[in-house]
């Protein structure tokens, strides 16, 4: 079910061994952060029970008063992003607050910590966060979360739950103006994260770590459309590769490489087998697994769409899931 007051856009659930179920988060349109816990049992539908976070409490803001989540109201697409580290079992649910600074609310053992992390000295942040710019480092222990500046630089705020820095990826050659929602993902078998972001001229862009600096590359644009502002990813652990997925011109398209050579562009015929255009609006499709993507039709209610890639056609294969009758 939705809160009320809620608008319906969540964030990615996370499923931690210390909890009963997957959790999830979402903004209320009154800047309250609620998370919501799914229980599971045995021919039954799953059991839920919705958590209120509150505002940004004024013992952190550096204003010292409240301070609402951005998100939740019309028109704002900000949502949360979370992570979980497993090392400290503690989950982190990244926002940006109406003052144009980072918090986090995570889970100390028992108790909901509100935490802030400001934004970089002589900038502030868009009221933008990305539902997928978070992502654990397994090599380093470390939570790194990216977001995106006034200044038009890619920034990250990473550390290990207890320190905290920031750094500046700046732009990609050329200083093109960089979209709000960029996308983060970690590849256990090189100890890389890769972090893409799509911009203004129609490109997707990655900034990865090498072992030894960020980089910049240029993923190209999917033929004959534009880049939406949308971009996830995943890497599959078994195989190391990646998979790109944004949105153009109504059509959901995917590029898949090892985090240094890529495929290049293609169609996963959304558009084609459902009839309806893909939304490329932030928060409305997501990828569950390498080979598995959920996406909203454009159509009056939404309604949810179900892909997956077909290892014996190598196609991908589409079926509308509809929505609920009450929602």
């Amino acid at each position: 079910g939705l809160l009320p007051a809620a608008k319906p856009r969540v964030s990615l659930p996370c499923t931690p061994p210390t909890l009963s179920g997957p959790l999830a988060f979402v903004i209320g349109s009154k800047g309250h952060l609620y998370d919501v816990l799914f229980s599971f049992a045995s021919g039954a539908n799953p059991l839920f029970a919705w958590n209120d976070h509150g505002a940004i409490p004024a013992s952190v803001t550096p204003s010292g008063a409240a301070v609402n989540v951005a998100g939740g109201a019309p028109g704002n697409p900000a949502m949360v992003s979370t992570v979980y580290q497993p090392t400290t079992s503690e989950i982190f649910a990244f926002v940006i607050g109406y003052d144009e600074n980072l918090y986090d609310c995570h889970l100390a053992g028992t108790d909901w910590i509100w935490e802030a992390h400001g934004a970089p000295t002589g900038t502030k942040l868009y009221l933008a966060a990305s539902p997928v710019g978070a992502v654990y480092d397994s090599a380093t222990d470390q939570i790194f979360v990216f977001v995106l500046t006034q200044n038009g630089h890619l920034w990250d705020r990473h550390g290990s739950g207890m320190t905290w820095e920031w750094y500046d990826h700046g732009v990609p050659a050329g200083s093109p103006k960089l979209n709000f929602y960029p996308c983060a993902v970690f590849q256990p078998s090189s100890s890389q994260i890769f972090a893409f972001v799509t911009a203004g001229t129609d490109h997707v862009y990655c900034s990865n770590w090498t072992g030894i600096e960020w980089v910049w590359s240029d993923l190209g644009t999917p033929p004959s459309t534009s880049a939406g502002q949308a971009v996830t990813a995943v890497c599959d652990p078994s195989s190391d590769q990646i998979s790109v997925f944004m949105v153009g011109g109504g059509h959901l398209y995917v590029n898949q490489g090892n985090g240094t050579t890529w495929g290049g562009w293609q169609d996963t015929l959304f558009s084609s087998a459902l009839g309806v255009s893909a939304l490329a609006t932030p928060g409305y499709f997501s990828v569950v697994s390498p080979l598995t993507v959920l996406a909203n039709q454009r159509s009056g209610s939404f309604p949810l769409a179900s892909g997956y890639f077909a290892e014996k056609t190598k196609k991908w294969v589409w079926a509308s899931v509809g929505e609920p009758t009450a929602h």
